[in-house]
């Protein structure tokens, strides 16, 4: 399988489809769920303790780079306008081209899909972690309130009925 190939049916897929699963409004089992999907893919362990997330980054990252670098390169080096080509030449000078520029999108798309799915993972999880931290505060605030408060009207009038039971005793 050539390195393009690779890049194109599993670096570029797996962030896209774990982005689009992250990204729907599932109650908050299923969000868990994806959530804890998305981290075991993105924390596999590889070579030296390497998370899998790392070494996307750094692959897709270099092939952006050297994409990059051809790219520019392909495009700063073009036939001279004076020089009579043939139709061949032009078409291989026009393929390169077209294969260097859609080589490079697809390096840019792969790294930022990657790139994404970090960023929006963190996001993510930092959301449950607060809105879980907010239930429970909204149950201490809950718990507090359930405690007669003397300012309260509902609980002056429970006063009052109980401080008449006092005066019957």
């Amino acid at each position: 399988m050539s390195g393009w190939r690779l890049l194109v049916e599993i670096f570029l897929p797996i962030p896209l489809v774990l982005l689009f699963f992250l990204s729907l409004p599932f109650p908050k089992f299923f969000r868990r769920t994806v959530l804890r999907l998305t981290n075991n893919v993105m924390s596999l362990p590889l070579i030296g303790g390497l998370q899998l997330v790392h070494v996307m980054l750094c692959i897709t990252g270099v092939a952006l780079a050297a994409m990059t670098k051809n790219t520019l390169i392909n495009n700063r080096f073009s036939p001279p306008a004076d020089t009579a080509l043939s139709a061949n030449q032009r078409q291989h000078y026009l393929g390169q081209k077209w294969r260097n520029e859609r080589n490079f999108w697809i390096a840019a798309l792969s790294f930022m899909s990657w790139w994404g799915l970090f960023c929006f993972y963190k996001a993510s999880h930092k959301r449950v972690e607060l809105e879980e931290e907010n239930q429970k505060l909204k149950d201490r605030l809950s718990a507090y309130e359930s405690f007669q408060n003397p300012g309260d009207p509902q609980n002056a009038e429970e006063s009052e009925v109980t401080e008449e039971s006092k005066k019957d005793d």
